[in-house]
């Protein structure tokens, strides 16, 4: 599989939940962790069949200048930032990652049997 191959794959987030620090330099709840995960679905074969990986991405919160209330954040919002955390190359290493546990899941390499007798 390449990078190439993650254009036949439709992929969604969900920010599972996240840490904040409850006070920093009189900001409240500022978010510096974000508990993932990121869906992997064949468009082919619709939602019947997807993979999932979990993760956690640590934010970079020395340099706010921008702070936004707790309550303001949205899941959209979030999903920028983690986004923007991981980099392009981070995002498509675990786009990648989801892409190979479907197509194994899809087409296994090893199956299970029981024997009949």
């Amino acid at each position: 599989m390449t990078i190439e191959d993650l254009q036949d794959y439709s992929f969604d987030y969900k920010i599972d939940n996240v840490q904040a620090y409850p006070e920093i330099a009189g900001e409240l709840d500022v978010v510096y962790n974000l508990y993932y995960t990121l869906f992997c679905h064949d468009p082919e074969f619709g939602d019947d069949y997807s993979s999932r990986v979990t993760g956690s991405q640590e934010l970079a919160i020395g340099d706010i200048n921008n702070m936004i209330p707790f309550e303001d954040l949205t899941e959209e919002l979030v999903i920028t930032w983690l986004t923007n955390a991981l980099g392009q190359d981070g995002e498509e290493l675990i786009k990648m990652d989801a892409a190979i546990k479907l197509n194994e899941l899809l087409n296994p390499s090893s199956v299970t049997l029981k024997l009949l007798g």
